[in-house]
């Protein structure tokens, strides 16, 4: 999740294709409330495998403010509804953090008075079901705080608390459950405190906390600073259940030789499926005169074994400004993932790409001459595409959001999200804006927009797909559907990503010296998928297999060819030029569903 960023200006989306991959349909946007002096600030946005997701914001009722919801269920996005209850001071909220389950359900957390606030959570089990409302941490002690869910229904919120802050953390074993906090007692019990040290504080440089959480099937990483003797260390737990593990230091003392300089912070952390994290902070190290802050990931695997650090910012080992502000997301399986973060002087935007494991030198996302940090955000579906979202400063210009699309590491010119003469895009207390990608890494992008008498949250729904030109519509970026509510924008186009996926077979196999053939197999789907490759041939009868199964992934809409070995001397006299052989191809979609393929192909 985003690590807590200073009052700014505002954003811009783009998207990013984290694999070489379909094109991004026009960006569909959509006036979720407003315009009205009442709408105050975006909040959160989530998406599940299964298609579901919710989106939270602020708006005041009565002259106190509240939070709002839209749930996506077939597709759609409801109209908003009213979530949190009360009037005045004592009950006005601020920072709705939103996770959707992947089982239809949903849980939003969000601080309740003003300063130090309590907590409270809704929780819905599964779609269309109500929502029930908790406190999570009844007392007003309550700082900074993130929240996230995993498929299974668990969920887990991390928040810093008191004068002097410690962290903590809060299990809910499921969405029927209660708030456990983890390490047992209440939210001033010394059981619960999660710090490596309890006397120091968990805070960066200035007093400024933060803590993130990334769920996941049976468990969760947490990642805090925390001071130590006048220097700032980024740390981490895993958290099983309510029962914390040991903390692992994540700071390193140097990089290519150079020192560090005491300050590590800004962490942000995302899990895969398996329990893998992945860790994006910020670290100072010392060039010449001058410290510059550079971003770091490191993977701590499901056993606790520590990566050495990667670096994901894309500047040369000596590099001219530093970057901060990191993002990271990383698809289910792990296999792809995607770092944005801002540069320090220049304030330009980089986004680096995880590729058979190793963070690739970051290539700018934005163009122009930006003149405030952009503060970007990462999102990554199941199936490896992604999108990374900023904000865009021209010069004597309103903060404009933004967005372009690209096949890896190349993105094409940016395109406007803003929704034309409604104003500036502005940002919350915490961030700028959200975003979140499905299964086939279309990407949905929420932000609020206008002068404080016209404001309006604004939802961006950016598809990862093929788009006929000639038989589908280009939907007009920037323009408001009728009345308010995302379920008034017009559908954008989405694969139907569960249907068995289409693959296209070769009429010949190429055949190559020393038992070797080439097969070559397309992909006509507009998301990445696996292939297993066999060759057959009928003997005595039974089938037998005449080489070793070959395997390989095809991304969208690509053609790829492969090469299998003869295996055994049946398949040496078999696979001779001019034979007949039953090709067979297993083919399987990120969710899970499968075909397989066969005919008969000829030798040559």
């Amino acid at each position: 999740m985003r690590p807590t960023l200073p009052a700014a200006t505002v954003l811009a989306a783009a998207a990013l294709a984290a694999l070489p991959a379909a094109a991004t349909a026009a960006p569909v946007v959509t006036t979720v409330d407003g315009p009205s002096a009442d709408v105050r600030v975006g909040g959160g946005i989530d998406l599940a495998p299964d298609g579901t997701g919710i989106l939270a914001y602020t708006k005041a009722v009565g002259g106190t403010d509240h939070v709002f919801v839209s749930r996506r269920a077939g597709g759609t996005w409801s109209a908003p509804v009213q979530l949190s209850a009360g009037t005045g001071a004592a009950a006005a909220v601020s920072e709705p953090k939103v996770a959707a389950f992947g089982t239809g359900g949903a849980v939003v957390a969000w601080r309740v008075g003003p300063g130090d606030g309590l907590l409270r959570a809704a929780v819905s089990p599964a779609a269309g079901q109500p929502f029930t409302t908790k406190d999570v941490v009844p007392l007003n002690v309550v700082r900074a705080f993130d929240l996230d869910a995993a498929s299974d229904g668990s969920a887990y919120i991390t928040f810093t608390q008191g004068a002097n802050p410690n962290v903590r953390a809060a299990h809910l074993a499921s969405p029927a459950g209660d708030w456990s906090l983890v390490g047992g007692g209440t939210a001033i019990d010394p059981s619960g405190i999660l710090d490596r040290t309890a006397a120091e504080e968990a805070a960066g440089p200035g007093g400024q906390t933060e803590s993130d959480v990334a769920a996941y099937p049976g468990g969760a990483v947490m990642t805090w600073t925390e001071t130590d003797m006048g220097s700032f260390d980024v740390l981490a737990r895993r958290l099983t259940g309510t029962t914390a593990g040991p903390v692992t230091e994540l700071s390193v003392p140097t990089l290519d030789g150079r020192p560090r300089a005491t300050l590590s912070d800004m962490t942000d952390v995302a899990a895969t499926a398996d329990g893998t994290a992945h860790v994006a902070f910020r670290e100072l190290f010392t060039y010449g005169a001058t410290d510059r802050p550079r971003v770091l990931v490191r993977r701590i695997a499901p056993d606790g074994t520590v990566a050495a650090p990667q670096v994901a910012d894309g500047l040369p080992a000596d590099p001219p400004e530093g970057a901060e502000f990191p993002s990271i997301a990383i698809s289910p399986d792990g296999a792809q993932g995607l770092v944005a973060s801002p540069r320090q002087l220049t304030f330009a935007t980089f986004a680096s790409r995880l590729e058979a494991g190793s963070w690739l030198t970051g290539t700018r996302a934005d163009t122009g001459t930006p003149t405030a940090a952009s503060t970007p955000v990462a999102a990554v579906g199941a199936s490896g595409f992604g999108a990374v979202a900023w904000k865009d400063t021209p010069a004597g210009q309103d903060p404009v959001a933004m967005v372009a699309s690209g096949t890896g590491a190349t993105l094409g010119a940016p395109e406007t999200l803003s929704v034309p003469g409604a104003g500036p895009v502005v940002s919350n207390d915490t961030e700028t804006l959200t975003a979140a990608a499905q299964q086939d890494g279309s990407t949905a992008v929420l932000f609020a927009q206008g002068a404080p008498a016209t404001r309006r949250i604004v939802l961006a729904q950016i598809p990862t797909t093929v788009v006929p030109p000639a038989t589908t519509p280009t939907p007009t970026p920037g323009t408001p559907a009728p009345g308010t509510g995302p379920g008034n924008a017009p559908a954008p186009v989405r694969t139907t990503f569960g249907r068995t996926p289409r693959i296209t077979l070769p009429a010949t196999v190429v055949r190559r010296t020393g038992g070797r053939l080439r097969v070559t197999v397309r992909n006509r789907e507009p998301f990445t998928v696996r292939a297993t490759v066999l060759l057959r041939v009928r003997r005595g009868g039974r089938a037998r297999d005449l080489v070793a199964p070959a395997r390989l992934m095809l991304r969208a809409a690509a053609t790829r060819s492969v090469t299998v070995r003869a295996r055994g001397a049946l398949a040496r006299r078999v696979l001779r030029r001019g034979a007949r052989v039953t090709l067979r191809v297993t083919v399987r979609a990120p969710r899970g569903t499968a075909r397989t393929l066969a005919r008969t192909v000829r030798v040559r």
